[in-house]
């Protein structure tokens, strides 16, 4: 994704760095900016930033429990296929019209971090979701057919 790349969602823009928050949020409902921070290594005021337009933007709640900020996300922006972040989702649209690529190749299609790419299809093969097939001494990932 470039750098003035959006992703519209509700006709909110996403830029890469949103994305990520609403990836973080949606993977750990109740996290707070600290956490966002540590998890993303960006600076605190622009964490603080895009969870003011997100905010704003009605896609994420921000509860107030003493000092702590808890961070969810709304209810109507929880994707179809559960509680998927954006980054899997693009893992599964990628592999629906692609099957049998290896992480490398995943990697160069979506512009994911390794780190990133690495949680997704942990996260995706132990929901099911996606297999992994072991061919030629190589990891492929494939969606899971079976219902």
């Amino acid at each position: 994704m470039g750098k003035n790349d959006r992703r519209t969602i509700n006709n909110t823009s996403l830029n890469g760095n949103r994305e990520r928050i609403m990836d973080i949020i949606s993977l750990n409902p109740g996290c707070n900016p600290k956490q966002i921070v540590g998890w993303l290594e960006l600076s605190r005021s622009a964490v603080d930033h895009h969870l003011r337009r997100l905010v704003q933007e009605g896609m994420i709640k921000v509860n107030t429990a003493g000092r702590y900020r808890r961070i969810y996300c709304m209810a109507e922006n929880v994707r179809k296929r559960g509680t998927l972040s954006y980054s899997q989702e693009s893992v599964i649209g990628v592999l629906d019209s692609e099957e049998g690529l290896t992480q490398i190749e995943l990697l160069s299609r979506l512009g994911l971090t390794q780190s990133t790419l690495s949680r997704c299809l942990k996260e995706l093969e132990k929901r099911e979701m996606i297999v992994s097939i072991l061919e030629c001494g190589r990891i492929k990932y494939k969606v899971n057919t079976k219902e």
